[in-house]
């Protein structure tokens, strides 16, 4: 049927281009020195043109996956096709994501580090397992060169090989049950051309070099592919903070196995009919990821850079009224209350989601500034991940505010 050879014609199109991105790869890896000191200026002399190709291209295979599911599940070409290849289809897409994720960390400019730091508090900020998934996801207790070299590994071998291994068992199943090739042709030649003119005339542009401070720094804006995901991480927690996994790991893994189990939970396609299930799966993606994607266009980063941030100017205590005891008591209460114990770290104790909150009143020593990034963090933390607690009141607001205050 024209559907499954669309649907395999638009799969070959992600290998034609995933092999392309693996080709510039083996041409920039001699060229780059993965090091604490080494990564940002070996990513600065790499030859603009070729950096700029391989970077589009990424984004591009994500794309490519993302269209070929798409259309997947509205033409139910899943149950027209081998279900290996369905199954091969959705890893490819995924692997692309993370072979994205662990690429944009290893130019080592400051926007780099900030949201590797971030992705890595999220994956962390999870019950029962948070703690060890952030261990390994920074390659021990601290954000640095283990970072680094366990995320240069993983792109440059653990994902590109597995990417490659089922690529190839993709290509097969495709070309056994037959393509279009005239899809084939117009889909590769459309995103090559794509990714050829995106590198004219969007050059990758890195920020500044990454230093120490950033290693605990939690102000970034987000990717444009995962801006999907911030924006429900925002909806959750506006619900509950302690909550947020859900926004982005129970959510989208459920949606992620509805997608990989459609050949089966298709009832209907197994007696033949019309199916209603991928259709309907497709638009509830469709929708709701473009309606997330709208919601948060103001905070996305800027895809081919730079993404620089300002440093905060020093603060000064204005005169400002002594703390109150009763006051820092009821707002150690509350944090507690609230669970901010489970993102933050006080003295050694507490999650890894957010930053370590000691040495904050050096940091900030203004009380209207908490209780402003309290009630909303954007305002004076571009970038953050942290949700606004404006619900709890201004009574509230300036307890907890009093008792960060108190932390040196």
């Amino acid at each position: 049927m024209l559907a499954k050879r669309i649907f395999n014609g638009l799969v070959a199109t992600l290998l034609v281009v995933g092999l392309l991105e693996m080709v510039t790869g083996l041409i920039l890896l001699p060229l780059y020195k993965p090091g604490l000191t080494t990564s940002y200026n070996s990513s600065k002399g790499l030859p603009t043109i070729l950096e700029s190709i391989h970077h589009w291209l990424s984004a591009i295979l994500i794309v490519v996956g993302g269209l070929a599911l798409l259309f997947g599940l509205y033409s139910s070409a899943y149950k027209l096709n081998s279900k290996k290849l369905w199954i091969g289809t959705l890893l490819l897409t995924l692997l692309a994501v993370f072979l994205q994720l662990t690429g944009h960390l290893l130019p080592w400019d400051v926007h780099a580090v900030r949201s590797a730091v971030i992705e890595i508090g999220i994956g962390g900020n999870v019950p029962v397992v948070g703690s060890a998934q952030g261990d390994l996801l920074r390659g021990g207790k601290t954000f640095g060169a283990n970072t680094l070299q366990l995320w240069y590994w993983a792109h440059i071998a653990i994902f590109s090989l597995i990417w490659l291994g089922i690529g190839i068992f993709s290509q097969r199943k495709a070309k056994a049950v037959g393509y279009s090739s005239k899809a084939l042709t117009i889909g590769a030649g459309i995103m090559v051309a794509a990714g050829l003119i995106f590198a004219i005339i969007a050059p990758v542009h890195l920020g500044c070099a990454a230093t120490a401070g950033d290693f605990q720094n939690y102000t970034a804006k987000p990717e444009w592919y995962i801006l999907p995901l911030h924006a429900l991480l925002g909806i959750v927690q506006g619900i509950n903070p302690s909550l947020a996994f859900v926004g982005t790991m129970v959510i989208p893994g459920i949606g992620v196995l509805l997608v990989a189990l459609a050949p089966w939970l298709d009832k209907r396609a197994k007696e033949g009919k019309k199916s209603i299930y991928g259709p309907v799966l497709a638009s509830i993606i469709l929708i709701g990821g473009t309606a997330l994607f709208i919601s948060s266009m103001g905070d996305v980063a800027s895809p081919n850079g730079p993404n620089n941030y300002t440093v905060a100017a020093q603060q000064t205590p204005t005169n400002q009224a002594a703390l109150d005891p009763n006051l820092i008591a009821a707002g150690k209460q509350l944090f507690a209350q609230q669970g901010c114990a489970d993102c933050h770290t006080i003295n050694g104790t507490g999650g890894t989601g957010g930053p370590v909150l000691d040495g904050e009143s050096t940091r900030h020593p203004s009380l209207q500034w908490q209780i402003d990034h309290l009630t909303k963090p954007t305002s004076v933390s571009s970038g953050s991940t942290m949700p606004a607690y404006a619900n709890i009141g201004q009574t509230k607001l300036k307890d907890l505010a009093e008792y960060l205050e108190t932390l040196k």
